[in-house]
Order: structure tokens, then C-alpha cells, then sequence
């Protein structure tokens, strides 16, 4: 049998709320549950304001991959933005990064986290630790943001895709 793999969001102060199994992880200007649904009100009424000058940034995203099921262990897990705007193009930037077990408050400042804007591809995937023995494992934090400068185009700016992959035995 194989694994079965969930991911969970985390907001508020610490030790967080936990929601299990979004489907959209939006990067706005509020650190609040996600609902599992695309809740259009949330990402409305939370939009980023392009600045005058510098950079504006979203709240930080913490997320978790959870595996439950039939198998003996979960390894060389990583992560990717496979499709969506170009990296940069249109004054945005993604960024992501790995802060092991321990989760923090997101804050929307520039993160001492979320660094990495090259994980564009799954050569590029960051790379993330799990841990826990079947069929309970979990893995370290992974934590994103979006940068916005000055010069970015307003409106919609569309979804990005996120692809995983991991080792299973």
C-alpha cells in the first residue's frame, strides 16, 4: 500500500492554528486560517498594496507535509514552484525556506526564513526534513512569501503551482 500525504497551513501566535489540506495557499496581507476552499472574500479584503517605493511583503505561509498510511518510510522530500509567473517578472518575487520544527508567528517583513527564490524547478527544490517512523511522519517547516516592489504590474497576477516529491518505502 502506499502513503497517503496531507499538508497543513499554520497561523496566529505560536503554537499555531493548524487547517489541514488546502488547496489554495494565498500569499496576502493577513496572517489568517486558510478554509480549504478558494475563499475569494479572504484573498479580496486582504489584497498587497503595491508601494511607493521599496518592497511590501506578504505574511510569511508555515506549512507542513504529513504521509499517514501502509509504508515503512518517507525520504528526500522536496519542493518546487512549478508553474506560474516568472520568478521576479512583474515586480514579484516568491521565496521560500526551511525552518526545521519549530514554528513562529509569520510575519509580513522581509522573512530571515523565507530566502530561496530559485526553486523554480525540481533540480532546484528546496529540500525539506522529515521525520517520525509509519505511519506518523511529518515534515519540517516550509516556509513562503511573496515580495512585492514598486514596479510591480497591479491586478491579478494568477495561480502558481507547487509540486512535492518524495521517496517512499
Amino acid at each position: 500500500m502506499a502513503s497517503t500525504f496531507s499538508i497543513s497551513k499554520y497561523n496566529g501566535v505560536s503554537p499555531g492554528t493548524e487547517t489541514v489540506s488546502m488547496a489554495y495557499l494565498h500569499l496576502i496581507n493577513q496572517d489568517v486560517a486558510a478554509n480549504g476552499v478558494n475563499d475569494f472574500r479572504t484573498t479580496a479584503a486582504n489584497q498587497i498594496t503595491i508601494p511607493d517605493t521599496g518592497n511590501v511583503f506578504s505574511y510569511e505561509i508555515w506549512l507542513r507535509g504529513k504521509w499517514a498510511g501502509a509504508y515503512t518510510e518517507i525520504t528526500n522530500f522536496k519542493v518546487w514552484r512549478s508553474a506560474g509567473p516568472v520568478n521576479g517578472a512583474g515586480g514579484l518575487t516568491f521565496k521560500a525556506g526551511v525552518n526545521g520544527t519549530t514554528y513562529v508567528q509569520p510575519i509580513n517583513t522581509a522573512s530571515t526564513i523565507a530566502l530561496d527564490s530559485t526553486f523554480e524547478n525540481e533540480t532546484d527544490a528546496i529540500v525539506v526534513a522529515v521525520a517520525g517512523a509509519a505511519p506518523n511522519t511529518i515534515s519540517n517547516f516550509l516556509v513562503m512569501q511573496l515580495t512585492v516592489a514598486s514596479t510591480a504590474v497591479p491586478g491579478d497576477i494568477g495561480a502558481s503551482t507547487f509540486s512535492a516529491k518524495w521517496t517512499e518505502s
